[in-house]
Parts: C-alpha cells; structure tokens; sequence
C-alpha cells in the first residue's frame, strides 16, 4: 500500500512539473502573487523544494523498499512475456504523463496534470434565489442547504434532490413546481418568487433584491456560469 501510495504522490508531484516547464503550481504562485517576497517564499517557496526533493528522492527510496522483494516477485508464477509487457505500458504511461502527449492506447492521466489553483474570484458574489413572500419580508429559499440536515430549515431533503434542483434542473418550471408543492406540503403558503441576492465578502455587505431586473443574468460566481433559474414571471423563455 505505501509503494501504491508514493508512486501516485510521485506522478501527481511529477506531472504537475512536466506540464509547466519545471515551474510547478508554487513557484507560479512565487512569481505572481503580488503579496510580501518573505510571506512568499515561505508559503510558496518552501513547498517547491519539497516538491522537487521528494520528485528526486521517492524513486531511491521505492527502489530502497521494492529490491528486498525482488526475489519473491520473480518466483511469482507470471510468464516473463507479460512481466515485459507490463513493465513497457507502465514506463510508456509515465513517459505519457511527463511529456503530455497521448498516443493510443497509452493515454495522459488527467488527475495528474497540472491545476492552476483557485482563480482569483471577486469579492462579491450575487445568485437568483427564490423566497417566500411572507406579510414579515421575503424569506429566502436556499435550496442547496436543504439537502443538509444540519443546516436544512424548510424541508428534509436529501443531498441528491437540492443537488439536482439547485444545478442541474435549475432551469425547469418542473423544478419550480415540485419545490412549491413540497413548501406548501410543509405549512409554507406564502407565494413563491425569484429575488437576486448579494454578498460582499470584504465588507459583508449582505442584501437581496425581490423584483432584480430582467431578462435574468447567470450568477456572478467567479468564472463560473450557471444556467438561468426557471423565472416564474416569464416561465415561456
């Protein structure tokens, strides 16, 4: 299992190396960040040469851990065809991996490139959301949470249902329909409606918005855009 293990550490360490240039994840954040040089080279600088120590030294120490068990690998009853066979995909596979070409059927792993991190995401964020339009104020529907039975305050779903209607069918009057059933089904009568809400991380300004403009926007949610919430008060588009 420990041979299994630094092998994956090596080629995740490895391909993130091989697909930038040598640079790797830190040092690119060593470079760019615009944040104090000492902060830096602790933070980012320190774990690169970890980084490149442990691409360097897991090799001697697999080697150090795998040659006692050598003998006992060649006593197994594997015919020297397929120990050849196997031993060429696997060296083809890493070759795949740290030049990033793919020649069927030895392919690059996907989990093993590189990840240019977290993006730098605004600090503020807006999402359509529903809410009931209670006689005390709106009172916003988080569909996400109920799926959480920690945090669930209007209904008791399970992961999978607000998963589904909080992204993928985010889109559908179906979608729209079976939330208002459920909350009425619950003692919740008020009428359902889509408010655009909005929180300011560096000020934690919070507000919502009951009548946003139309037509609707995708989320502002870094550089991701989701699919438009079903509107109710244009359900045709």
């Amino acid at each position: 299992m420990k041979v299994a293990l630094l092998i994956i550490l090596w080629l995740v360490m490895a391909g993130d190396i091989a697909s930038t240039g040598g640079t790797g994840y830190f040092l690119e954040r060593l470079l760019n960040k615009p944040i104090s040089v000492l902060f830096k080279a602790v933070v980012f600088g320190v774990p690169f040469l970890l980084q490149w120590a442990a691409i360097i030294g897991i090799p001697f120490l697999l080697w150090r851990w795998v040659r006692p068990h050598l003998p006992a690998l060649r006593s197994l009853p594997i015919p020297k065809g397929a120990r050849i066979a196997l031993l060429a995909i696997f060296l083809c596979q890493v070759g795949a991996l740290l030049f990033q070409h793919s020649r069927y059927p030895i392919l690059h792993i996907g989990m093993f490139e590189h990840s240019p991190g977290l993006p730098d995401y605004p600090s503020k964020v807006t999402r359509y959301k529903y809410y009931l339009d209670e006689p005390t104020g709106p009172r916003v529907v988080d569909i996400r949470r109920q799926g959480h039975f920690l945090f669930s305050d209007l209904l008791p779903w399970s992961n999978e249902i607000s998963f589904s209607a909080c992204f993928h069918n985010r889109d559908l009057p179906q979608t729209y329909r079976f939330l208002e059933e459920e909350l009425r089904s619950r003692g919740y009568l008020s009428p359902l409606r889509l408010g655009l809400e909005s929180y300011d991380f560096k000020t934690h300004e919070h507000s919502f918005e009951i009548a946003p403009t139309r037509p609707l926007q995708p989320d502002a949610y870094g550089r991701v855009a989701r699919k438009t919430i079903f509107d109710p008060l244009y359900p045709s588009r």
